[in-house]
């Protein structure tokens, strides 16, 4: 009785796990829109209800013959397994999206989204004819295995994050493998021993890890993506910075040297405005085309337009200085 109620309370808490990894991953879809992750959700919202619908004694107290033995209780069954394998099949071609373009992936994939559907139409028409649906049932528990079998032979000598999601892939596999075979044992009356009666314990288990080795390949992707981000950061500042140097020597050296001149011209001007025979018009005309010439220069060498009107701003109070702003501007 220990071991039942262990199991019992094991289902329960997985179930809350499960329920609380749909809002999670679906509040995950919402801020970042990554379909892999809004898959994922789909995923576990699937098996939550499948798992429900496969422990209504633990979860709903009731009567689980009642269920199992309901003439709706084959199609939904089998359309709830067959609705997880498709779209972890989705997930999975979303994740290894390269992988998808190797030789044979795209043909399986496609291949096995053919076959969902008709299989179970196949196990439809059995069950409505009262024919033996079993080795329908057990094959869709591994209709995936073509697809997930060269996702990971193509990946297998990756290193980095991917390996966490072929861990958790072949986690899932072996516990959907041995789901089966306990089924199998179950339906020929070998339920002697717990692992028996309870033979969807171990696809739990392998879902269990495959969720918390997915949440530690996102919390290391993007923990990884904020150092690469911090690093353009970084190079963009150095970028800003070289640039402002290179403004710098190009202030310096052109449109310094045209500054200085302005600001000699109009220091004569002034210091001669009291001198009868001084003609002022050709002394300020030449100041006036030397200042242009500037501001042309500083248009050239400063493309942002906010940095333009920063630099005019320090011409005309350069000019002013000089009492000949009103010359020019």
């Amino acid at each position: 009785m220990d071991t039942v109620a262990a199991i019992e309370n094991f289902y329960l808490f997985f179930q809350g796990i499960l329920m609380f990894q749909v809002l999670f991953f679906g509040a995950l879809f919402l801020l970042t829109r990554r379909k892999e992750i809004l898959y994922y959700s789909l995923m576990i919202f699937v098996t939550c209800v499948y798992f429900f619908l496969n422990a209504p004694d633990t979860f709903f107290n009731i009567d689980d013959n009642i269920v199992f033995n309901a003439t709706w209780y084959s199609y939904i069954n089998f359309a709830l397994l067959l609705g997880m394998m498709l779209v972890y099949l989705i997930f999975l071609r979303e994740i290894f999206e390269e992988t998808y373009y190797k030789p044979y992936v795209k043909q399986v994939y496609k291949s096995t989204l053919i076959l969902i559907p008709i299989t179970y139409i196949v196990f439809a028409i059995c069950t409505y004819y009262e024919f033996n649906s079993n080795l329908v049932f057990y094959a869709a528990h591994v209709i995936n295995g073509p697809f997930c079998t060269l996702i990971i032979m193509y990946n297998i000598k990756k290193k980095g994050n991917v390996r966490l999601l072929m861990i958790g892939m072949f986690v899932v596999f072996i516990g959907v493998i041995i789901t089966m075979i306990m089924t199998i044992r179950y339906n020929q009356g070998h339920f002697g021993y717990y692992i028996e009666k309870y033979p969807l314990l171990y696809i739990r288990i392998g879902m269990l890890i495959d969720i918390l080795l997915f949440q530690f390949y996102l919390i290391i992707n993007w923990v990884d993506q904020e150092k690469k981000l911090a690093l353009q950061k970084i190079n963009a500042q150095l970028e800003i910075a070289k640039m402002k140097n290179e403004i710098n020597r190009e202030l310096h050296d052109n449109v310094g040297t045209s500054l200085s001149k302005i600001n000699l011209q109009s220091y004569m001007a002034v210091q001669k405005l009291d001198d009868p025979g001084f003609n002022a018009s050709n002394i300020f005309t030449s100041i006036q085309t030397e200042a242009q010439t500037t501001i042309q220069k500083i248009k050239e060498m400063v493309s942002s337009e906010d940095l333009l009107v920063n630099f005019e701003k320090k011409l005309k109070k350069f000019f002013n200085k000089n009492n000949i702003v009103k010359i020019f501007f």
